[in-house]
């Protein structure tokens, strides 16, 4: 508030002082006030300074009083050079100092451009995965709604009828059906699956564009096969079923041409004589399959063995069979009495030893050995002849394999 005394009809008003006067004016004022304050103060120091200068000046002049040119001249080119070098220093700490500004400025802008391509680039990446995942979800969302619109179950528009024909003639059943997705349609007689495969050339079945059909050949020509093989020469012909099973039965025709005519010879495999052919064949694969799994021996034991008394005698041999045979050792066609003197060894039910320790003249003989199971077995024997130390060797027939005769099965397996 300012202290001027005004009069007293203006000392009730709001702005009998400066404070009325609003910001930008009293800032205005403020910052002109400051210049002047800092105006007058510069020119009071360069004052002082020409003060000095020439006090410093009278001084020289009056304890020098005879300075010649020569030093004048010299102090005036020094305080030159000095002034030249000082400010040579500053031009060159401001040509740094751009040249530092610039550098940095140079890397700040190809850092802002990095960045700029590196946001770029990424939101190109985002905008294609972005527009691919619209895609995928229309496309998805299509199908779905297109199924649910056009799926439907199936419907049969022309049906089955049914047929008369004369024996031994062709006959073909179709029918069509329509449906959402494509229904699969499967044939059966008398609630058995049609197989093509199983009766090759009787059936024929196909599949057309909604139209199913079924052809049935009385007389099917019977291509060669696992289940069927077809052969011959110039005197005989021959059919061979594998595996014969009840739809194997019916009547079978040869025909053969000659160049001119053709030839027929019939078979009739029903009834009683198929009955019979299939209890033959089933007679042969019960035989083949006990043939098979029999317990025998693969090999490793001689029909003759020599050695000397007190040596260990080993015999080894490999045995096989299904189910595991049951292995049993004979001297003489007696059962041995294992003890220290005769051990027996059966390992993984295949590899059986026996083993005589300190043999003699006892221990000679005939050895056999039984391998059996359900199925049957063999029996192989073994001539063991010990002599005595000294001796001569005895002169027999080189060793060979021994042959083994065959045990028949069990009552029971024969059964099964």
């Amino acid at each position: 508030m300012s202290l001027v005394t005004v009069p007293f009809y203006q000392k009730r008003h709001r702005h009998f002082d400066q404070s009325y006067r609003n910001i930008q004016t009293r800032y205005l004022l403020d910052e002109y006030a400051s210049k002047k304050r800092a105006s007058t103060q510069a020119s009071s120091q360069k004052s002082l300074s020409q003060r000095s200068s020439s006090q410093r000046a009278s001084s020289q002049t009056s304890l020098g009083g005879t300075i010649c040119r020569v030093c004048a001249k010299r102090v005036s080119t020094q305080e030159d050079e000095e002034q030249e070098n000082r400010s040579r220093y500053q031009s060159l700490v401001a040509a740094y100092g751009e040249a530092k500004r610039q550098r940095f400025l140079s890397e700040l802008a190809h850092l802002e451009e990095d960045v700029h391509l590196a946001r770029s680039q990424a939101r190109d990446k985002l905008d294609k995965y972005a527009i691919q995942q619209m895609m995928e979800d229309k496309l998805a969302w299509e199908r779905h709604t297109f199924e649910e619109r056009i799926s439907r179950a199936p419907e049969i528009l022309v049906r089955l009828r049914s047929h008369t024909v004369w024996e031994r003639m062709s006959v073909k059943l179709c029918f069509t059906v329509q449906g959402f997705p494509t229904p699969v349609v499967q044939w059966y007689k008398d609630g058995s699956l049609i197989c093509q495969a199983a009766e090759p050339g009787k059936y024929r079945i196909e599949s057309n564009y909604g139209v199913h059909t079924l052809e049935i050949n009385r007389d099917a020509k019977i291509s060669s096969s696992e289940h069927m093989r077809i052969g011959g020469s110039e005197e005989m012909a021959w059919l061979q079923i594998c595996e014969p099973t009840e739809k194997d039965k019916g009547k079978y025709t040869f025909e053969i041409f000659d160049g001119k005519d053709n030839h027929q010879r019939s078979l009739d495999l029903s009834g009683q004589a198929f009955d019979e052919a299939f209890a033959e064949f089933q007679q042969f694969k019960a035989a083949a399959f006990a043939e098979k799994n029999r317990g025998r021996l693969i090999g490793g034991l001689p029909d003759v063995v020599t050695i000397m008394e007190g040596k260990t005698l080993n015999l080894t041999c490999t045995v096989f069979g299904n189910p595991d045979p049951e292995v049993i050792w004979f001297k003489n066609d007696q059962d041995i009495q294992l003890s220290e003197h005769f051990s027996v060894k059966v390992e993984q039910a295949k590899y059986v030893s026996m083993t005589i320790k300190g043999v003699t003249s006892e221990d000679s003989g005939k050895y056999s050995i039984n391998i059996k199971n359900k199925y049957g077995g063999e029996k192989i024997d073994v001539t063991v002849s010990v002599y005595k130390h000294g001796e001569k060797i005895p002169d027999m027939a080189p060793p060979q394999q021994a042959k083994p005769k065959l045990i028949p099965a069990s009552a029971s397996a024969a059964g099964q």
